[in-house]
């Protein structure tokens, strides 16, 4: 399996705080054509700004992963760590 490369990421801009937790966890699957579907939060649990980061996410564009020369789906889990001060 080649992996999955990341071609365009908008990021948004939370400032110190904003996640109240170290980190967000996004699981969800990439499709063939380098797109996520099916993005949920996992953590942390009823988070407000939740729908907006999902959201921003499917803006993402990735190289699809490939396996035996052909593009496939994946399931991915993201960690995004909260903004240093």
């Amino acid at each position: 399996l080649d992996a999955p490369w990341p071609t365009d990421i908008v990021i948004p801009n939370f400032g110190p705080g904003y996640i109240y937790s170290d980190a967000l966890l996004v699981h969800g699957f990439l499709n063939t054509k380098g797109k996520f579907e099916h993005l949920t939060l996992a953590f942390p649990p009823q988070f407000p700004h939740a729908a907006f980061v999902l959201e921003q996410m499917q803006k993402w564009q990735f190289r699809p992963a490939v396996l035996d020369g052909q593009p496939t789906e994946v399931e991915v889990l993201l960690i995004i760590p909260e903004a240093g001060d």
